[in-house]
Parts: C-alpha cells; structure tokens; sequence
C-alpha cells in the first residue's frame, strides 16, 4: 500500500501528509488456525503528488522552503559560520550578489573539514601556519563546494528524491530558468511529511545497525576526522557501553560560531580550540527510540525535538541508529519500484509445484534421501489425506541439535518424522503476493509456506523468494543488513561443540576456522541434518587427527596424534568458504546464495570477517 499526499493551501505553502487509506483491508484475518490471509503492508512511497503543485510551479515547491537564506562567495568562512549557526542551518547556498544564480553551497561538514577534519584544513595549516584566527577570515569561496547538487523549480518530489539519495546530500538548492536560487529541499522537509503517518513499517527495518561510535572523551579535533574520514553527520557518545550523548556536525560549527572556540585559543593555533573532549559538546539529552517504533511515529519525534536522527536502543544496548538519510531510503522510488513488482507477483507464480510428501512414521532417513535426491529442503507430512506438519533440513538439525546425547546417538533409520516434524504450519494463498509471503515468514521466523487452496497446491520457500529479490533493482548494501555478530569453531571442534555453541547463542550457522585463525568454512542447520552423524547401529564414527601443542611458553610445537575422535567441525563445513564486501548490494548477495545454493554469506571488511548476510536478512531488506 503506498501513502498518497495531499496538498493543503496553507500560509507558507508547506504541506502536511495525509494518509490515503486502501480499499483493501489493511489487517491480517486469520480464517483458520493454519491458514493466514495476509493484505499488503503500507509502504512510503513512491510519493503521488499532483494535487500539490499549482499550473506554474513543479511539485518541488510543494515541499520546498522558499524563504531560502543565500551568501555571495565574498562572504568570510566566519560569517557564513555565523549565519549558519543563528539560523539553525546546515547548509546555505552560494549565490552571485547580483542575479543569486547559484555558484555553490557550504554545509556544517564542509566546516568541520575546514577546522581540522580533512583536505579543507589545509587552508588552515599551509597557508596560514595553523593560525585559526586568520584563516577564518579567508572568503567562503574557498571551502565551498562548487559541483553543488541542484534541481528545477518545475521538477518532480521523486527526482529530488532520487538525486539527494545518489549524490549522498542532505540538501539541494532549487533554481529557475536562469540558476537562480528561489528555494531548498532538505532531507527534514521529507520527514515532515510522514510524520505522524502509519507506515506499518518499523525503525528496525530501516535504521543503520554499524554504529560508529566514539567516547565522550575523544578530543574534537579527533571527532571531526572520524566524521570526514566516515562519511557522518553525527557521533553517539558511549561509555561503558552506555550512550551518555549524541554531537553533530552542525555542533562542531556551533562551538566555533558562537565565541566558545575562541575562549579556548590563546596563540591563535586550531589545536588549542580542538583538544577539547568531545563531550563538552553536548547541548541537549539524547532523544532516542527502539527498534520496533513505526516509522512515522519516528517521524514525528524526530520533527518534535527537532533533531536529524534517533538512535536506537533497544533492552538499554545501542543496536543503531535511523537518520533522515534512511528516511529517504524508505521513500525512495528504487525501493518503492521493487516493491511494487513483488506486489504484482503472486504466491502460485514462484512456488514449487507439485510438493514432495512423506508420512509421519516413517524414518528421517527416508526425509534426508528425498532431499537429497530431489535437491529440496522441505517435505509436506501428510497422514489420511491430511496435511498434518513439515519438515525440511533446518528444523530436522535443530531438533537434533536441542536433543539430549543419547538422542543423538539413536540410529537415524530409526528416528520417525513425526519427532522432528513441525505441526500446524502457517499456510498462504496461491493468490497472496511476494510481499505478504516475506512478511508472515519474518514474522513466524519460518522459512516455507505451505500454499493451500483447499489442498496443499504447493510450497513456496525462502530459497524461491530469494531468488526473485535477485532479480530486483535494489541498491542498498550488505552492511545495512547484516548480522554482526559472528561465532566461530575450530575446524577440531566436535560436532556435539557445534550443537551446543548453535543452542547457546540461538543461532543456525557458525563460521569455522583453522589453526590461524583464518575462516575456511561455514556450518549451517542445514550442514548438521544433512550429515550423517551415527550409522544404522547408533555408533559415532571416528577419525584420527593431528594436533599441536607447546609443551613451554614460547616453546617449539610439538605435534601429536588424538585417536578415534568423533566428527569434527571439518568434517561437516561448507568449503571454500564463499564471502562478500560489505559494500556491495543484497540483489548480488542473494544472487551469489542462489547459484552456490547457499543459506547465508560471512560478510567481508579489509580482509576481516565483520558479519554474516543470511536469507531472513535479505527478505528483512527487501521488505
């Protein structure tokens, strides 16, 4: 469902959002304990905005704030600080003092990077030795930036949008026919519009989980480095894994346009100014929500408290942090484009037709030769012409896993379906859409449905809505997404240490690695139920391996031989291990899972294994 806005005739021609309601039901009706009929989940956007704009005017300027404050590029870097910091700005356009046709803009980070964060500084350090004091006085002309972002006045809301999401700006001047400035668009006037709207969709589904942080501490010229060197407007300040505060950018500048920074420089040297923590910094108590808060109620007390982000914060942990930048992502026409084509496609167009079926009593060897042979994950129980569970790999090495040992030694031919099965499953429609089958299986942390049209006409799984999110247009990166949290096994661990180190940390995979440390392959659920772990006597089989050890501290190795040891984690991994850069898209990371006929990827940073992207991770994106 998308939210249509429309436009209002008020005082300073700023509109309100207005939620359009679906002829749909918007609610989930459950017509039977095992069937579900899921209606589409509100989206933002794409933003529909015809009633907005008047005959002469682009629907831009229906969001737009025209009384836009302009600089000539005469103006000192001071004076321009100043004007910023008394009006509340993050960026003013520069403009030509005779005809205010647009020569370039200065933003809050373009300060920072001036004061001491990166190349601006230069300015600062070779010309003038250091000297703030002098340098500052310099004209704006040089700091600013002059292949500055702009868009028409006659422009479209979703071409705004587009450009500030690809040029990465938090705003953009407006111009006419002839470049001159007659208005901005802002990252907040976005936000505006959907504050307070129900957008069904939660800050956990949007927010940045890799936080940057910084202790309260950390001297302010080292701060403005991080945040140039990162790409950020903002910092969270922890201590002891608390968040005692939150500095922008815009705070930065502030320190210096109003006097404070001057208090503290004695021989005219930035340094002086700049090696204060950044703690003293903080202006105002840090306003935050928890991941499941709706977007739009988000909105509302980011616009309330007028700040430009809220981090997140979820049983007293900091787990990320949603900006207005990721509002934008929410509204944005290349993710609205890729929901409207899993809107169009039905649950009977990509399911796997006609289902493989097995009977409660019969043995999970007989489930396990099935997939095996047919390559499937998932088997449909049946009993009298009755759908009475499920079974796939996950859950049979699940249950095996959370099985006491002399379960786990009990001969496989000999363990019946019915034991491992999953009864009464959640069922969909053939005529429900991708989208609603992505939801009901996030939010069951399911990974099949069966579909039902009075008898099972098929199953749609993880695997196959995976696939068709590869085929998506979606750009948003890995690390958005992933899990940060990566457990690792020695490739000598045994498989009882796998089960056990799966159980306590509630995950299905582990990475495993080898005697340096280096990962070399990944364990999944599936890996465990696919296994053979005992043969048909219940005896473990056993394997001779060689290990080393220092008899002293700082000693030779000593190689010795360890007999008869059960299977190890080598034994069952998933090697080479197969990785992918945290900058590149979920589209390529489910792409990669499809042709390998992976379930998940670690996740690589500088040569580092920073996370692991899983299938729920790539649904939860394509949300």
């Amino acid at each position: 469902m998308n939210i249509q806005y429309k436009a209002t005739k008020l005082a300073d021609e700023k509109v309100k959002a207005q939620e359009k309601l679906n002829a749909q039901d918007k609610t989930i009706q459950r017509k039977d304990p095992k069937m579900m009929d899921m209606t589409g989940t509100m989206d933002f956007g794409p933003v529909n905005s015809q009633a907005r704009a008047s005959e002469h005017e682009g629907e831009i300027m229906a969001i737009a704030t025209k009384e836009v404050v302009t600089l000539p590029p005469t103006t000192t870097i001071m004076g321009a600080i100043k004007t910023m910091t008394n009006k509340g700005f993050r960026r003013v356009p520069i403009t030509d003092a005779g005809t205010n046709r647009l020569e370039g803009i200065v933003t809050s980070v373009d300060v920072i990077d001036f004061l001491g964060g990166g190349d601006r500084n230069l300015l600062v350090e070779n010309k003038y030795k250091g000297n703030l004091l002098v340098a500052i006085n310099e004209s704006v002309h040089e700091i600013m930036q002059n292949d500055v972002a702009f868009i028409k006045n006659n422009a479209k809301i979703s071409e705004a949008l587009e450009m500030m999401l690809e040029r990465k700006v938090g705003g953009i001047p407006i111009v006419d026919g002839e470049k001159k400035v007659v208005a901005i668009c802002t990252e907040k006037d976005f936000v505006s519009l959907v504050s307070d709207v129900p957008a069904n969709k939660t800050i956990g589904q949007y927010m940045t989980k890799k936080v940057k942080t910084v202790s309260p501490d950390t001297k302010i010229g080292e701060a403005a480095k991080i945040m140039i060197k990162e790409g950020l407007r903002r910092l969270p300040l922890v201590r002891d894994e608390i968040l005692v505060g939150l500095v922008t950018a815009s705070d930065i500048m502030h320190y210096l346009g109003n006097g404070e920074a001057f208090d503290k420089i004695v021989t005219g040297d930035i340094h002086e100014a700049f090696d204060e923590p950044i703690g003293s910094l903080i202006s105002k108590d840090v306003v935050w929500a928890t991941s499941d808060m709706d977007l739009g109620k988000a909105a509302s007390l980011m616009m309330e408290n007028d700040v430009g982000s809220l981090p997140v914060i979820d049983e007293g942990t900091l787990c990320g942090i949603i900006t207005e930048r990721d509002f934008l992502k929410a509204m944005s026409k290349k993710i609205t484009k890729a929901n409207a084509r899993r809107e169009n496609i039905k649950v009977a167009d990509i399911m796997s037709s006609p289902v493989y079926i097995i009977s409660p009593e019969e043995p999970i060897s007989h489930a396990r030769g099935l997939m095996l042979r047919h390559k499937i994950s998932t088997i449909v129980v049946i009993d009298n012409e009755k759908m009475v569970g499920i079974v796939n790999k996950a859950d049979i090495g699940k249950k095996l896993a959370q099985a006491e040992p002399v379960w786990r030694r009990r001969p496989i031919d000999k363990i019946p379906v019915s034991m491992v099965m999953r009864e009464s499953p959640i069922t969909i429609y053939p005529e429900a859409t991708i989208s609603q089958a992505i939801s009901l299986m996030l939010e069951n942390e399911i990974t099949y449905l069966p579909v039902v049209s009075k008898n099972v006409v098929g199953i749609v799984t993880m695997t196959d809505i995976v696939r068709n999110i590869s085929e998506d247009g979606l750009e948003t990166k890995v690390s958005e997404f992933m899990t940060e949290d990566v457990v690792v096994v020695h490739r000598h661990h045994t498989i009882n240490h796998v089960i056990d180190e799966m159980n306590e940390n509630e995950i299905n995979r582990v990475v495993v690695i080898n005697d340096m440390s280096e990962a070399v392959g990944m364990i999944s659920a599936s890996n465990l139920a696919m296994s053979m772990m005992q043969d048909n006597e219940g005896k473990l089989p056993v394997k001779n391996i060689k290990m080393a050890r220092r008899p002293m501290p700082a000693g030779e190795k000593v190689y010795r031989y360890v007999k008869e040891v059960a299977l190890v984690a080598e034994d069952i991994m998933s090697s080479p291990l197969i990785t992918i850069k945290a900058d590149e898209t979920v589209v390529n990371a489910a792409k990669i899972m499809i042709e390998e006929d992976l379930t998940a990827l670690p996740v690589e940073e500088d040569d580092d294994i920073v996370g692991i992207i899983s299938r729920t991770d790539v649904m939860r994106a394509a949300r």
